[in-house]
This record gives C-alpha cells, sequence and structure tokens, in this order.
C-alpha cells in the first residue's frame, strides 16, 4: 500500500510489476512530497541471506550490495543519499537488543511486552549503507578516546551470549584501528559510539554502515583455540577495513585503508595473495580492469582484482607522490567529496591536485580501465668504481592501450632481516603460483610438491593442529579418521570451528574424495543456507588438486551439480562457487575441454540464477573467442 500524506493511492495510481520488483508511480506531484510504503517480508524464509534474515534466532540485515530492495522500494544508486531515522519495535523478551545505524535517539517499552528503539544517523547514506539488528545478543563493552579532544567514544560488540569471553581480539582491534586512523589521517570518529555485531551465517566477511559493521561471528570472536594466526589477522585487518569505512563509505575506503599496517613481512603475504588469487583471476576467462565496465550482477564485482589490486593501485598513489603529498590529497578530497557519490576520477584528481607531479594522472587513470597483469622484465647493470646499479625495464601488456604507471623500490638486503620477513622470502611458491607460469600445468603432478610435517596431539593452538590436521587429512589412515573425529568432537559446538574441519577434508587430496564430499553435503555439520559452510565444504574441494581436477571430470561434474542445488538456496553463494569452472583457461588442453563441458551443461540448465549465468556465460564467451581465435 503506498500512502502520500496520510491517505492512500488509488490502484489506478501506480503499477506493481511483481515479476520484476517495480513500483511505478503515476502523476507524481511536481513539488516536494512525503511518500510512505508499507511492505511486508519474510526473513526466516530469506535463504539468500539479502535483505532483512533471521539465523539463531537472531535479525539482521544484508544490503550491500542490492539487498535493501528486498526490504522497500527505494531508488537503490549509490549517489541517492539520504539522512535516516529508522524506529524498530519488537517483543521485549525475544528481541531485546535492536540496532540500526548512527545514534540511539529514544527507547521505551510498548503495550504487549514489546519496546521499540529510534536510531538517527545524521549523515547522508544510500540505501545499501542501511542495518539493522535485533535479537538476544550480549554485549562486549570498551571505549576510545580521542587524541585531540578527549572525547570518550563508546566501542561494543553485539553476539549471540555463547560468545562472551572471546570478543577481547576484536576490541583491541577495532580500538587500534581508531587510534591508527586517527594518528595517520586525521579522521576522528563522528557519531558517540561505534557498534560491530556478529551474525551466524552472514553472506559476506562483513559489510559496513554507518556506525554499526556487521560480520560473521567468527570474524569477531577470535581465541588461539580456535583461530589461525593467519586467520586472527585477517580478522585485525577486516575490522579495521570496516571501521576506515566509516569515512563517507565505499567511495573513500581504498584510500584510507591501502596503505594501512606497513611492515615488510606482511607486505610479502599481500604479495602472496595477488599471486595466488588475484593474478591467476586477471589471466583467466572472468578477467576485468578494478573498475568493471559491464556486469549483469553487482554482486559479481567483489572480486580479488576490484579489491586487492585495487588497493595496490591505491598504494601507487602514495608511492608515487610520498606521504606527505598523499596526506594533503587525501584531506582534499575528503574536503570536497565526503558525503557525495565520488568516483575514481574524483579521487584522482583530489591526489594530483597541487602537485608538481599532476601531469601523471592520465597515465594513473589507465589503470581504472586496464585489465591483465603487466609483465616486467628488469635488467640490473652494476658499476662497481662508481658504486651504482642501472635498472632496464620493459613492460609488456597486450590490453593495454598505453603503458602503465609502475613505481619501483629497490633496497639492499642484509643479514639482519627479521626472522618472519626471511622464512616468507624462503618459502617455496603455492601451486597456484606455479599454474600461470607453466605452459600445460598437470595439477596431479604439481599435488606430488606438497609436504606438511606436524604432530596434531601435541598442538597448544589451532594454527599447529589445524597444520597437522591437513596432514593427516592426505593419508587413508586410521590416525586420519581417528583425527578428523577428536577434531569434531572438540568443537562440534562451535560452528565456524568446523568449517575448519568441513574444508579440511574436502580440500583433502585422497584419491577418490569426491564421495566423500558429497556425503559431507548430507552432514548434520554441513548447513547449505549457511554461506561460510558452503565456502569450506565446496570451496575446500576446488582446492584439492586432484580431486576436484581428477583425469575424468569427475571433480568439474560434482562442481557444476553443487552450484545448481547452491543456487536454488543462495545464488550469490553459488556464483562464488561457479567462479572455480571458469578458470579453464589456465589448464592443459584436456582439462579445459572437462572443464567447459561443465559450463555448458550449466548454460543449459533451466532456472538458473542471474549471478550465477552471468559467471557461467562471461567465462563461456571467453572460450568461445578463443576457439575462434584457434
Amino acid at each position: 500500500m503506498v500512502l502520500p500524506a496520510g491517505k492512500p493511492l488509488p490502484p489506478h495510481a501506480y503499477t506493481y510489476n511483481q515479476r520484476a520488483s517495480k513500483l511505478t508511480l503515476h502523476s507524481v506531484p511536481s513539488s516536494s512530497f512525503e511518500l510512505c510504503i508499507k511492505s511486508a517480508t519474510h526473513p526466516e524464509a530469506n535463504t539468500g541471506l539479502q535483505g532483512l534474515f533471521v539465523r539463531a534466532g537472531i535479525y539482521a540485515t544484508a544490503c550491500e550490495a542490492m539487498g535493501f530492495r528486498r526490504i522497500s522500494f527505494w531508488p537503490d544508486r549509490p549517489d541517492v543519499l539520504s539522512t535516516w531515522t529508522v524506529r524498530l519495535e519488537g517483543d521485549a523478551a525475544a528481541l531485546p537488543v535492536l540496532l540500526s545505524n548512527g545514534n540511539m535517539t529514544a527507547a521505551g517499552q510498548l503495550p504487549g511486552g514489546r519496546h521499540y528503539a529510534v536510531w538517527e544517523d545524521p549523515w547522508p547514506k544510500p540505501c545499501y549503507l542501511f542495518s539493522a539488528v535485533a535479537g538476544k545478543l550480549s554485549v562486549h563493552e570498551g571505549s576510545h578516546t580521542i587524541a585531540s579532544s578527549g572525547k570518550q567514544v563508546a566501542v561494543r560488540i553485539y553476539t549471540a551470549p555463547m560468545y562472551e569471553g572471546k570478543l577481547d581480539f576484536a576490541l583491541l582491534s577495532a580500538r587500534a584501528a581508531m587510534a591508527w586512523d586517527e594518528a595517520m589521517w586525521g579522521r576522528e570518529y563522528d557519531l558517540d559510539g561505534y557498534a560491530m555485531a556478529g551474525v551466524e551465517g552472514f553472506l559476506d566477511d562483513a559489510c559496513e554502515t554507518k556506525g554499526i559493521s556487521l560480520f560473521h561471528v567468527h570474524l569477531l570472536a577470535v581465541t588461539p583455540g580456535t583461530h589461525t594466526d593467519e586467520e586472527a589477522d585477517e580478522s585485525l585487518r577486516l575490522i579495521a577495513h570496516e571501521y576506515f569505512h566509516n569515512f563517507s563509505a565505499a567511495g573513500t575506503t581504498s584510500a584510507v585503508s591501502g596503505p594501512a599496517f606497513p611492515c615488510s613481512w606482511h607486505r610479502v603475504l599481500e604479495a602472496q595473495g595477488i599471486r595466488c588469487d588475484q593474478m591467476p583471476e586477471d589471466e583467466g576467462s572472468l578477467s576485468h580492469p578494478i573498475r568493471p565496465c559491464r556486469g549483469t550482477s553487482l554482486d559479481n564485482l567483489y572480486t580479488d582484482t576490484v579489491y586487492d589490486k585495487g588497493a595496490e593501485v591505491v598504494r601507487m598513489y602514495h608511492t608515487i607522490l610520498g606521504h606527505g603529498h598523499f596526506y594533503n590529497g587525501l584531506q582534499t578530497f575528503f574536503k570536497q567529496h565526503d558525503g557525495t557519490a565520488a568516483t575514481c576520477e574524483d579521487f584522482c584528481q583530489a591526489m594530483f591536485a597541487s602537485d608538481p607531479l599532476a601531469s601523471l594522472a592520465p597515465a594513473m587513470m589507465r589503470w581504472y580501465d586496464t585489465n591483465g597483469t603487466p609483465e616486467l622484465t628488469i635488467r640490473t647493470t652494476y658499476s662497481p668504481s662508481q658504486q651504482t646499479l642501472t635498472l632496464t625495464v620493459k613492460q609488456e601488456l597486450e590490453t593495454a592501450k598505453a603503458p602503465l604507471l609502475i613505481p619501483l623500490k629497490a633496497a639492499m638486503l642484509n643479514e639482519e632481516l627479521d626472522g618472519q620477513y626471511k622464512a616468507l622470502m624462503l618459502q617455496l611458491p603455492g601451486v597456484m603460483e606455479l599454474v600461470p607460469q607453466m605452459d600445460e600445468p598437470d595439477p596431479e603432478l604439481l599435488w606430488m610438491v606438497r609436504e606438511w610435517i606436524h604432530k596434531y596431539y601435541s598442538a597448544s593452538c589451532m594454527t599447529d593442529r589445524l597444520a597437522a590436521l591437513e596432514l593427516l587429512a592426505d593419508e587413508d589412515t586410521p590416525a586420519r579418521s581417528a583425527a578428523l573425529a577428536h577434531f569434531h568432537d572438540t568443537y562440534r559446538h562451535t560452528p565456524s570451528v568446523l568449517h575448519k574441519w568441513l574444508y579440511v577434508q574436502a580440500a583433502s587430496d585422497i584419491e577418490g574424495n569426491v564421495e566423500h564430499v558429497r556425503a559431507l553435503m548430507r552432514h548434520a555439520s554441513f548447513d547449505i543456507t549457511d554461506p561460510a559452510a558452503v565456502s569450506a565444504l565446496l570451496g575446500g574441494f576446488s582446492d584439492s588438486m586432484v580431486n576436484f581436477h581428477a583425469e575424468n571430470g569427475s571433480g568439474y561434474a560434482f562442481m557444476a551439480d553443487a552450484v545448481v542445488e547452491v543456487d536454488r538456496v543462495n545464488p550469490i553463494a553459488a556464483a562464488d562457487l561457479a567462479e572455480c569452472l571458469a578458470d579453464w583457461d589456465l589448464l592443459d588442453e584436456e582439462h579445459q575441454q572437462l572443464m567447459k563441458a561443465q559450463l555448458r551443461r550449466l548454460a543449459g540448465t533451466k532456472g538458473l540464477s542471474a549471478d550465477v549465468r552471468e559467471i557461467v556465460e562471461d567465462a563461456l564467451e571467453e572460450g568461445s573467442s578463443d576457439d575462434s581465435t584457434d
């Protein structure tokens, strides 16, 4: 029912296209007016986890990128910004905590055992940054003191009561991010409080919204007994990333967080991530620039290229300009564009606005529209007499219309390196780092170089225990079954840790593992409506060089079946899975044909979601182009 000025509109005054989910108003007044829309949703049936959903008794919203349109009609565009006043009502016993964006301005009791809370966000934002959380939530509370003013900002973490006592690391991470953002970029928090809420089964790892950030709960409840060192580091960085979104949201986040937490050994980790994940994407059938020029579903734009390569491009600004000029450019950008829908051009213009290197701006912008990984050939010449080292650099990239601007750093390393840095520098490359560098990579052959030596039962932390379990999972022995049973029994009440149990089994290279993974899909500890569980089990299976890339194509066929099954429940999670079938051009000819056969089978499947169909058709389109060239 649509109501302007409190009066119901007659049916002929609007048209509702249910199939297209489109509402059209006829004869809209020429002057400003108030429009009221009353909507009904069914969060219990929302297995897609976009919009309003409920998991484990907690109601939450996931509006990024297109979720708000599942809650109510709205001009769902990033350049339509509004200030929001949100009133939440619910049963006081079942939903004692009611959260939304901004500051709470009112709360009280209602008849019938109900209560309400009113939240006001004074900062304009698009609808995809709206959020609400309600349920029986415990709160872990701390505070942050703004250095310049002494203002106290409450920092609160809300989760289900079972996670009490496990949130110290998340609180420390949030406070560290707030202090770092002040010291590095002069960004001071601008609301009375900052909240984080952990939700089971959250579709994405996290989602930024003004005043409150939503996370999958496993990213907040971090302890040495349940998380590896790598997972704890991921949690710290993601909490910082989502907090940095506080300043003008997605348009400026990469600018603030790009050069965050710089240390030499961590830069090696980031480089490894680029080589293992982003570069294969850049070389594959789904290759795209950091600012994609086309796409059917916005949900498919959350890629390693957009995020990780995009962050590296922002880091290039910092390298080229130096910290002082970068800082000034950032302040200019915030001053000119905070509270608006800014573009990449706006950011580039602000960075070079008052810099003597402004002539480099056009070359910098080429990064935003060029896909692929440039290849550099570097020759060195050292002059002992002059003690100079000369670098001659050649750049090659077929998709580039002109050379890309690439700053280079060089350093002389000595024996006094940090121990972690030494270990990372000497570490053997991962399998996916080797694949793009081989003419005809053989996944089974690559598997043979992997070795793991650890002890399971003597492990004192999750990092060591999980490494040992991965070793045992690749051996078909009674010890494997015993260790897996022990792990499941030990952590059966902690779903996020059981996801590791699913992953280790699915990623195992034990012979004929596809049937075991198929059986795990029916296991009581696997929930197909939980995207994290889907990613752990089915995404984990795609990491198996032997079983996913089986010579008979059974791994690809199983994955295609799984994509169809997951697509009925959650199209976005299914699209993520389908991407592993799009990397056919990184394989030898035999595996290429097997993988493309499953893509064609998916393309012919009736009822496939738009999210999955876009991934499949793009991959096949690339294949068709290559075939015609041959």
